[in-house]
């Protein structure tokens, strides 16, 4: 039970991975030492590779275009991500 809740934990709130009507929502809240992230999200069978960089602005680029959530895809696809946070 410990290690679903530990995941849960990371995903969800830390890196603020979370489901939401028209797919995944993305607001990060590291540590204000940390420099940036990497995670791979598998969701409905589509997958997201995240990069977390640290900037002056916020934005969250799905395939080379800025989006406010990440799309679901078409089961079996990879999607790059880059997710821009404030410092």
């Amino acid at each position: 039970g410990t290690a679903g809740w530990v995941y849960r934990f990371l995903t969800e709130y830390m890196c603020g991975i979370r489901p939401c009507k028209d797919g995944l929502m993305v607001k990060p809240c590291f540590p204000s030492h940390w420099k940036g992230a990497k995670v791979v999200r598998i969701f409905r069978g589509v997958k997201y590779n995240i990069e977390f960089i640290k900037a002056d602005v916020s934005e969250l680029i799905y395939d080379e275009k800025v989006v406010e959530v990440l799309p679901i895809g078409v089961a079996g696809s990879t999607h790059n991500i880059i997710c821009k946070y404030k410092k």
